[in-house]
């Protein structure tokens, strides 16, 4: 419970330092840099596990974004780390850290005025991913050390320094090791399950 409270505490602290150092936007058609702010629910699908697992309700991420505008779209690859409550399965429940790498992320602004479309793909890599029994908190290996999701979604310009957006990630590749021997199926260990996750952002632009 200690380390869980803990890693609150570091993933919090450190998305509000990066959401608050942030000052005026520049010009639409040059780079921009922006800090995010972010929440998210997670979604583990079922795959071969023995129950239905329960959607982690908390996941908070922060971390810069650059625009490179490109004729009429905007690549805009984000750099963020979190920290997320998977879900819990038979009783145990899973958290991680982890990096996020966006190197692809197309904002089209072309539908309409401060309104856009946004679509990438995403990597995730685990910092310290645990599994968690009535209070007691271990280290546990139970995903890929590589995630790999599409992002797709919708933004919103609140002011030319401000935006928000919304996105659903879907992730593609199952997790063998989610929960290893403590809820596999009999001998059934493979194709746990996929972790996706609805977001939420807000983004401070330099």
């Amino acid at each position: 419970m200690k380390t869980m409270f803990s890693k609150h505490l570091v993933a919090v602290s450190l998305s509000l330092a990066l959401a608050f150092s942030v000052t005026n936007a520049q010009d639409d058609d040059k780079i921009k840099l922006a800090a995010k702010l972010g929440y998210s629910i997670q979604m583990l699908r079922k795959g071969e596990l023995p129950s239905d697992p329960d959607m982690g309700p908390l996941g908070v991420v922060g971390g810069l974004i650059f625009h490179f505008p490109v004729g009429p779209v905007i690549i805009a690859p984000e750099l963020l780390f979190g920290y997320r409550e998977v879900g819990k399965v038979e009783g145990i429940e899973f958290n991680e850290m982890y990096l996020g790498i966006i190197p692809i992320m197309v904002k089209f602004f072309h539908i309409k005025e401060k309104l856009f479309l946004q679509a990438g793909v995403q990597v995730d890599i685990p910092i310290s991913p645990e599994a968690c029994y009535e209070g007691d908190c271990k280290e546990h290996p139970w995903r890929e050390a590589v995630g790999v999701g599409i992002p797709i979604g919708l933004g919103y310009m609140v002011a030319s320094n401000f935006a928000v957006d919304f996105r659903f990630t879907l992730g593609l590749n199952f997790m063998p090791y989610a929960t290893g021997a403590m809820v596999c199926h009999g001998s059934r260990c493979q194709n746990t399950g996929a972790l996706s996750s609805l977001n939420f952002g807000m983004m401070f632009f330099f």
